[in-house]
């Protein structure tokens, strides 16, 4: 959700589409007679650019962190 809100739904569409289509077409490329069902490269994708976002953006949710516990 933070990634979302940061980024835009567009965005975060882009890049869980684009995680599923690369991590479908490298398994096709690797083994071939394997099908593919799932989303595990979309949430994958998700993940890895959610990295990111929590390093650069630590301190502004450190504040947010805070106020929602009190």
């Amino acid at each position: 959700m933070l990634l979302e809100i940061i980024n835009g739904w567009w965005r975060v569409g882009l890049i869980y589409l684009g995680g599923v289509l690369s991590g479908s077409l490298l398994t096709s490329v690797v083994d071939p007679r394997v099908y593919l069902v799932g989303a595990s490269g979309g949430v994958y994708a998700l993940i890895a650019a959610h990295v990111p976002t929590l390093i650069l953006n630590f301190r502004s949710m450190n504040s947010w962190l805070e106020w929602g516990i009190k």
